[in-house]
This record gives structure tokens, sequence and C-alpha cells, in this order.
């Protein structure tokens, strides 16, 4: 039986860093000056504040700027600029390569959790929405403010790597009632439209940063400006698939849908030895791709989930979710899982196994193990750092004709998202609790 085990781990870091101690000097008083607040190395503070994700990756900055303002924020990057100190934004600090600390010492971090305002224009379904706010808070504000719905990731923390195992009952987002493991739908907007932002709705609605109008965002040299299709259009097109690497995005604005009424929420765990795998895998490729058209509709969102289970098996979650009726679901679903019934492996008897009929908020909620990361404060810590390895890849295209109808293909040659033209993708994740012996 597999075990997936859930720690909380505090780092000591040391107060160092590359920069030179005049250079730590001046930064920090550059930034008192600025009337910035601020943690450093040797307030109380610090060393909570910058605990990454990823526990194989520590690194400390020169120092931490927490600015309430966008004024703040510019006078915070010309006082790096100045120093010639590096900057990193961090929105939810949900970074397997702990970019949001730096990606290594000495650079100037600029936590936005104050930005995390969602508000909804009820004249153009238009959401301005603060890079700092969580993708659970998002989806409760748009839907609570007048019933509406972006496409957009899901990430309740690989400890529940296994969400079928959390069994709904009487669950329902109006209780608020946790009957599973209690962690945050922690991603911040910020990191996660700029790189994409794929999610259960991805291949009916496409990514988020397809959602994505227009961003008001300070420069290198600390200037304010706006950018979308209309106002620095080659900004807005590097934006939105390389947004790291052109500055720091004080407010996005977004397009909304109304929040889908019907929704199936799926789980169907298979044990496989590497034989079935392979025969497994080849069914999903059929479904998806084929040798001619897909069988998989517009309306269908599936992902799997695979977990070492024993020697020479592995469990193969299929999982994700159904934009519609449960009954339209199992006419789609069928060709597959007719297949897969030929392969075998199938673990009926786990609880949650099967369709699971929801609106819009429990879909969500049952998605993310009963958990919207609702009414966050100011202080809150990310779900569990773990020590991760990640690889990804794509698979290149079977044929264009199977991609155009499958996946994301909506506006393929405006972004700088690069990985639209494949089939699928693959995102290994290897995370491992820490050794407390």
């Amino acid at each position: 039986m597999f075990r997936f085990l859930v720690f909380i781990a505090v780092s000591l870091y040391p107060f160092i860093t590359l920069a030179s101690p005049q250079t730590f000097t001046k930064i920090v008083q550059c930034l008192t000056t600025s009337g910035i607040p601020q943690a450093h190395p040797g307030t109380s503070s610090f060393s909570q504040l910058i605990i990454p994700l990823n526990l194989r990756l520590n690194y400390t900055p020169i120092a931490l700027a927490l600015p309430t303002t966008v004024p703040q924020v510019q006078a915070a990057v010309k006082c790096a600029a100045k120093l010639g100190v590096k900057v990193n934004p961090r929105s939810g600090g949900h970074s397997y390569a702990s970019h949001s600390i730096g990606g290594e010492d000495g650079h100037l971090v600029i936590d936005l959790k104050y930005f995390r305002e969602t508000v909804l224009d009820s004249k153009t379904n238009v959401a301005t929405v603060g890079p700092g706010a969580r993708l659970g808070n998002v989806a409760v504000a748009l839907y609570e403010q007048g019933g509406r719905a972006m496409a957009h990731g899901i990430c309740p923390g690989w400890v529940q790597i296994i969400p079928f195992l959390c069994l709904l009952t009487e669950q329902k987002y109006e209780a608020k009632k946790t009957i599973c493991w209690h962690r945050p739908y922690s991603v911040g907007v910020g990191g996660h439209v700029l790189h994409g932002g794929q999610g259960y709705s991805t291949h009916t609605h496409g990514l988020f940063l397809d959602f994505l109008l227009s961003t008001e965002i300070v420069l290198a040299d600390g200037s304010l400006v706006t950018a979308s299709s209309t106002q620095n259009s080659e900004l807005f097109w590097a934006l939105r698939g390389a947004g790291m690497s052109f500055g720091i995005v004080t407010s996005f604005k977004f397009r909304t849908i109304a929040a889908p009424a019907e929704n199936v929420i799926f789980y169907y765990p298979y044990l496989w030895n590497q034989a079935q795998a392979r025969a497994g895998w080849e069914a999903w490729q059929e479904y998806c791709g084929g040798s001619t058209d897909p069988i998989i509709p517009r309306e269908m969102n599936i992902r799997w989930v695979v977990v070492n289970y024993a020697s020479g098996y592995m469990i193969f979650l299929l999982e994700g979710a159904y934009h519609g009726s449960q009954a339209d679901f199992l006419v789609a679903i069928k060709p597959l899982l007719s297949a897969l019934e030929m392969v075998g492996g199938l673990q009926a008897d786990i609880r949650g196994t099967g369709p699971h009929s929801l609106g819009w908020l429990d879909s969500l909620l049952y998605a993310n193990n009963n958990d919207l990361f609702d009414a966050q404060g100011t202080g809150e810590t990310l779900e569990s750092p773990l020590n991760y390895t990640a690889v990804s890849w794509s698979q290149p295209l079977l044929i264009v004709a199977s991609i155009r109808s499958y996946g994301i293909l909506l506006t393929h040659k405006l972004l700088a998202f690069d990985i639209r033209e494949f089939t699928w993708h693959v995102h290994l994740i290897d995370a491992k609790q820490k050794d407390d012996s």
C-alpha cells in the first residue's frame, strides 16, 4: 500500500546573502526611507516568511519587501535598480524551483500578498484581480459577486494527491465543513496566469491567460504602464506565457464566463503493471486523438495522476471535470472506460470512484479536497512544504487535426505560451517527506 505523509518543516536560514554587507545595509535603508514594510535577515519574522514550497531549494533573499500600494512597489524596484540588486516578485509562493524567493541567494523579493482584491464589474463582467489573490478566493468572490467564473488551475497541495479518498457525503460549499485534510487552495494568481494556468476547465474554456484582458505592470525602471491588446501590445504578448521576465504586475483585468451550472467531477483509479500501463496509455491516446479525429468532446477535461504502489505496479488515477449533465458525461466517457475495461485493474471499491454531479463551487470544493481557502488572512502559509523534484515535458502532436479538436489552441499565435501544439503535457513531481529520524 502506498503512503504519502504530511509534515510541517521550519528551516533555519543563515544570516548571509550573496550581496555585500554594504549593499545589504543600503537596500534596507532605501526600503526604510521609502516607507516600505520589510523583513530581512535579523528580523524576527524573516525566516518564517521565506520558507519555500520546495525544501530542496532554500535561498536567502537580501530582503523581503511587503508593499501595500503600487507606489511602494515602484519604490522597491527603484531601490533595487539603483543598488544593482536582482528583483523577484512573489504572488503565492507556489514555486517548485523557489523562484518566488529568488531562485538563488541575494535577491530582493517583493511579496504581493496584500494585493489580493477581486472586484467584478456588474455591467461588463470584467474582473479586476490582484496578483496576490489565491485561486480559491477568486473563485468564491466571482461567484458570490455575480455567478461568474474563469478557467484556472487547482492545486490543494500534493500531500492530497489522491482526492478520491476524500468522501464528499453531505459536504457543500455553503456548509464549509472540512471532512478531509485541510490544505489551502493556495496558488497565487500572478505566477499562475503569467505562465499559462492549466486546470480542470482548460479543454473547454482555454488557459487562465486566455481570460486576461490587461495588466498594470511596474517595469524595471520603476515606471507603471498598462499592457493590453491596444496598449503596449508587444509587452502584453510577452506577459502571457513569459510574464516573470518583464516586470511586476500589480493588477489584472479578466473577462469572465457564467459559472457552469452542471459539472461532473470524476475519479477512476487503476492498478496497472507495465504491460497494462502501456495498453491503457494507448487507449487514452486513441480517445484524445486517434488516427483520424478525437473522440473526447470539448466539455471533457481529463488528467492522469500516477502514484507508486508496489513492486511492478502503479496507481493510474483518471480524473477530471465534465461541464454538463451526468447523463451526457456517461455517454462521453464510455468509449474510454470501455477500452480501459479491456485493460483491467479498475479499483472500483475505493470510495469516491465514479462521477459526482455538482454545482460550480461544489465542484471546485470537491476537486480541492473540500477547501477553497476562504477568508484567508495575510499571515497564511502554503500547503506543507516538501522536498520536490519536478520535471516537465510535452508529447509532440500526433496529427494537427487531433490537437485542434482536443486541446487548447485558442489563440496560439497571439501568445508567448509555448506548449499549445502538443497532445498532452507531462509534469512529474517527486515529493518526499523529511526524515525525522
